[in-house]
């Protein structure tokens, strides 16, 4: 680093989700393929549109994440 910094003015985003959604998708069909050496699937449906993300972790003591940000209500993730 050249030792040059700059501070950006404030900004304010606006998101295009609707503020007025405040119940969380109700999720259903949770399934998973068969594993293989390397990976597994996680397959889910949701009743509205939302992102996808699972948790998971070897033992408890570390929590990995895996997802999509695209919105749609078939989901799959492959960890």
């Amino acid at each position: 680093m050249a030792g040059n910094e700059k501070v950006s003015d404030n900004l304010t985003f606006t998101t295009s989700a609707n503020p007025n959604d405040t119940t969380a998708p109700t999720i259903s069909s949770v399934s998973l393929q068969t594993p293989t050496q390397n990976s597994v699937t996680v397959t889910w449906t949701t009743n509205e549109v939302s992102d996808s993300l699972v948790g998971y972790s070897k033992d408890k003591s570390y929590l990995k994440e895996q997802g999509l940000p695209t919105m749609v209500t078939s989901h799959s993730v492959i960890l």
